[in-house]
Order: C-alpha cells, then structure tokens, then sequence
C-alpha cells in the first residue's frame, strides 16, 4: 500500500492505494519476454524489455526480490505465475547467450562492455534462483 496525498497543502484528501512491488513487476516483465519470444512476429519484442529486467535484478537487493517472490508463489492466484517466470528467468538470463542476455548485450552495447553485461546478467539471475531454493 502506498499513501497518495495532494499536492496543494490545503487539499487534505489522501488514498491509500495498492502498487505492484518489484518482484511483480519482474513477474510481469519476464512473462512479457516470454510471450512475445513465442510469437511469430517477433517485432514486439524489444531489448528495453530485458534491460528492465536488469535493472530490477541491479536495484532490488536479492533478498527483497526473493521474499517478493516467494509470497507470489505462495498466493493462490498468482502463484502459478510466479513459478512460471522463474522459469522463464533461468531460460532468458541463465546463459550468457541466453535470449534475455543478449537483449540487454544489444540495448547497452554502446554504454557497456558486452561481456561485464553478459556476466552481470547470468550473475544476478543466478543469484535471484539461488535465494530462492
């Protein structure tokens, strides 16, 4: 829950309102990955996506994600979800010519040594399935 008030400090309205967190928002991203890596037309796809999984894995520490998850896949109606995308983690980002990866290698391979990028990727997936078992 997040608390959302006004910006006019004379407006005293506020609401409490529900946000995904990050684990979820990996879920979500993972399964869009996943989705549209199965369509024919693979023009949806885009590199943006994998590196917001990156950036999801780089900011939130792995503990967080970890516990995030778990509580997913414990949840009667997203946990089938949850363990899916774990398993689409492992299968985009779990090798350095993982799909996943090369993604992220694409979309910063002028901002980042494509190697540290592959690395990173497989490292923090690895990482985030390690703190889950």
């Amino acid at each position: 829950m997040i608390r959302l008030n006004a910006f006019d400090t004379d407006d005293r309205r506020e609401f409490e309102i529900r946000v995904a967190g990050p684990s979820a928002l990996l879920v979500a991203k993972l399964h869009k990955l996943a989705d549209r890596g199965r369509e024919r037309d693979a023009k949806r796809l885009e590199d943006k996506d994998a590196l917001d999984v990156l950036r999801l894995l780089r900011a939130i520490p792995v503990e967080r994600l970890a516990r995030g998850l778990r509580e997913l896949c414990g949840n009667a109606l997203a946990g089938d979800v949850a363990h899916e995308a774990m398993t689409y983690l492992q299968a985009l980002f779990g090798a350095t010519i993982s799909p996943g990866t090369v993604m992220v290698v694409r979309a910063t391979q002028r901002l980042e040594d494509p190697t540290v990028m592959a690395a990173s990727c497989v490292a923090l997936a690895d990482d985030l399935i390690r703190a889950l078992r």
